[in-house]
């Protein structure tokens, strides 16, 4: 395992770990802190909600809330992460759905997979975004299995941050333990790269 991790606060910085095939990548302090404001606004006064598969070069129809959601989301995958993990064929979009964490919450133990597919497929790369508080939080790791045997890399929650890493690994999210203002809940957009479209499940999370 390598890491190169340089973590200063409000210093846009990038870190890679590796091990074996998998890659795992962490960019800090890279997105516009107003676009990630508002989606994190956005998405707190709205509570859960189900997002249509975003197209990368397709018009949509979409709500205010999904429509700062795919900027976001836009910014990350064209602005920050580097073309190399793009898919070599071209991708068709992004899968998206966002979690909203207090006190006590947690992600259960799951890999990244089209739900309505008939054998296990996985996106082309995985990728989460931290859009708020602001404040630092204890608790709410990114715990990534490295080899299914339960060999954890844990990446803390921080404000604008962008972990992309290796669809295949199994991850969960350790429970929230302490939240500064408890009106601000912990906020991650996960936003996976396909190459084909997918249905999204249609849960609201």
């Amino acid at each position: 395992m390598q890491s190169t991790t340089t973590n200063s606060t409000g210093l846009k910085t990038t870190s890679k770990i590796t091990t074996g095939p998998s890659e795992i990548h962490i960019y800090d302090n890279q997105l516009n802190d107003a676009l990630l404001d508002e989606v994190y606004l956005k998405i707190v006064e709205r509570g859960g909600m189900a997002y249509p598969f975003f197209h990368v070069d397709k018009p949509q129809d979409l709500d205010p809330t999904a429509q700062a959601v795919k900027k976001l989301v836009r910014e990350a995958w064209f602005k920050v992460i580097p073309p190399k993990f793009w898919p070599r064929n071209g991708a068709a979009g992004w899968e998206v759905w966002h979690n909203v964490m207090y006190e006590g919450d947690n992600l259960d133990y799951h890999c990244d997979v089209d739900e309505k597919a008939s054998e296990v497929v996985h996106p082309h790369m995985s990728c989460v975004i931290y859009c708020g508080p602001k404040n630092r939080i204890t608790g709410g790791e990114l715990a990534l299995d490295l080899n299914s045997q339960q060999d954890y890399e844990f990446i803390r929650y921080k404000y604008n941050r962008i972990v992309l890493f290796s669809s295949h690994l199994p991850h969960q999210v350790m429970p929230v333990k302490y939240i500064p203002d408890k009106k601000q809940p912990r906020v991650a957009i996960s936003c996976p790269i396909w190459e084909h479209e997918i249905s999204p499940n249609v849960q609201a999370y």
